[in-house]
């Protein structure tokens, strides 16, 4: 399963995943996982405790999340951050292509 993975220091990844499972998100973003979604058949995760442990805010998964539609309430995302598509059953599913298109134009690339 492909997951993008974009880290507070605003670098990012594609990786494949062979086993996407509760340890391997929170190894990821460091901690308990926190989910949020926005529309379009994509959610993601971060730190739940990101904010109170004093991780760096993630200002491009921020911004990218709420490009996407992301209902932040003016909430920041903090720490590692990995964006997963939503299958039609509402599973995990491989990060979207159309996804990750959208992040190449929003970087600029």
């Amino acid at each position: 399963m492909k997951v993008l993975i974009i880290r507070a220091d605003d670098t990012t990844e594609v990786a494949d995943v062979i086993n996407l499972n509760l340890d391997w998100l929170q190894h990821t973003v460091g901690g308990y996982i926190e989910g949020f979604y926005g529309r379009s058949g994509w959610h993601g995760y971060c730190n739940e405790e990101g904010k109170l442990l004093g991780l760096p805010a993630n200002n491009v998964a921020t911004a990218f999340a709420k490009e996407l539609g992301w209902r932040s309430g003016g909430d920041v995302l903090a720490g590692d951050v990995v964006f997963l598509g939503t299958g039609a059953d509402g599973a995990e599913d491989s990060v979207p292509v159309w996804l990750l298109h959208e992040l190449s134009y929003y970087l600029g690339g």
